[in-house]
């Protein structure tokens, strides 16, 4: 089981990814996030590298069972994803900072997360609840249907099927002059 607190670089952080492979899940993207405050600072202190950044790390929350990064791990991640050479490593540290300084992320502690992240699974469980329950009536209700209906849904289903069966042919029987 995957413990939060556990120290994992990207590399091996892998290996956690792919257990979770499974659940493919999409989450909400506002159409114009690229007009929101907050990414118009990071847009114009970090450039699209920054942008970019944000995404990966919006998307690694997403699959974190408690949507939280350690803070050391969220370094690693820029570091790795954001590294080009080593002449932007000024630039990784001001991602880094401005990230949590425009609030696009919440470091409490010594954790890193979203609370739009937070928001957004917190809907999909509620979501999943509702048809959950939703699934669980729609079977308690047919298992109740009453053996009249029942009878009357096969009695409808025989006849179709004898219907379909059934084709007539019409076969000339002699020449006509």
């Amino acid at each position: 089981e995957y413990n939060v607190s556990q120290r994992h670089t990207p590399i091996s952080s892998y290996r956690f990814f792919i257990l979770y492979m499974k659940e493919t899940f999409y989450f909400p993207h506002d159409f114009n996030a690229s007009q929101d405050p907050k990414m118009m600072t990071l847009l114009s202190s970090c450039g699209l590298t920054g942008v970019g950044l944000y995404w990966i790390l919006i998307e690694l929350l997403h699959q974190q069972p408690e949507s939280k990064l350690l803070y050391s791990n969220y370094e690693d991640y820029i570091n790795f994803y954001g590294r080009i050479d080593s002449d932007n490593e000024y630039v990784l540290n001001k991602i880094k900072q401005i990230l949590i300084s425009s609030e696009l992320l919440t470091k409490e502690n010594e954790f890193v997360f979203s609370k739009r992240v937070l928001q957004n699974k917190k809907e999909r469980e509620r979501l999943s609840e509702l048809r959950s329950r939703a699934g669980k009536r729609s079977a308690e209700i047919r298992a109740n249907s009453t053996s009249v209906q029942q009878m009357f849904n096969n009695a409808q289903q025989g006849k179709e099927r004898k219907g379909k069966e059934r084709k007539l042919y019409l076969v000339p029987t002699g020449t006509v002059s």
